[in-house]
């Protein structure tokens, strides 16, 4: 067996499920934990203990980060267009000058929200362990809808756009943590982190985009429409 059904096999064995384009790094990170965990439920059992789990219930997380999340969205839509309101009066007083359009700080607006950045982007939350990718959509008044799919762990990459970024390095989510008490007993308590992890990937070359475009082409996958 390769290294890397091992640790699959290990993962079924805790329980653990991954998606099949996981990087086996994190496949071991995560196996290397639950077992962690495991060597010390066991060992609080061996002793006569039980791990004490406290903390909010499944769907009273699910809620909180929903509100948590909604809540974020309102406050970024409302910076944004404060942000986009001045400098629309800017523009506007430049516009009387001569030196810009409205027209054109819009444009550029526009531009830079939908810049595409070549990353890698990683899930870390619990509930979304299995899932391969996920849809996302932002908006405000200037720039509009932008809606895209990410696709989770894919070591090559995938172009994003900045404004989704934006939104997914703000994005939290609760995990529980295994804590020992006073009394020596552990207990599941819960932490909020970062529900994505981002890493940058340099740009393609022309050649690159060129030879993407041609294969992206064969296999039917974009039109010329």
């Amino acid at each position: 067996m390769t290294e890397r059904q091992e640790l699959l096999a290990e993962a079924k064995e805790l329980g653990l499920s991954f998606a099949a384009n996981a990087k086996t790094e994190t496949i071991k990170k995560a196996v290397s934990i639950a077992k962690e965990d495991k060597a010390q439920d066991d060992a609080l059992v061996e002793a006569g203990g039980e791990p004490t789990m406290v903390g909010p219930t499944e769907a009273e997380i699910r809620k909180q980060l929903e509100a948590e999340f909604a809540a974020k969205l309102e406050e970024e839509k409302r910076k944004l267009s404060a942000n986009m309101e001045v400098n629309m009066m800017k523009t506007a007083e430049g516009a009387a000058t001569g030196m810009v359009s409205i027209g054109q700080a819009k444009l550029k607006a526009r531009r830079d929200a939908t810049r595409l950045k070549r990353v890698i982007v990683t899930c870390k939350d619990p509930a979304k362990q299995n899932w391969e990718g996920e849809i996302f959509t932002v908006s405000n008044d200037v720039v509009g809808d932008i809606k895209k799919y990410v696709p989770y762990n894919l070591e090559e990459g995938y172009h994003v756009p900045q404004m989704i970024l934006n939104m997914l390095k703000d994005r939290k989510c609760t995990i529980f943590i295994n804590k020992k008490g006073r009394d020596g007993k552990y207990v599941q308590t819960a932490k909020t982190i970062n529900a994505h992890n981002i890493e940058y990937l340099p740009d393609l070359t022309q050649d690159e985009l060129d030879e993407l475009a041609s294969e992206q082409a064969a296999r039917g996958s974009i039109s010329n429409d």
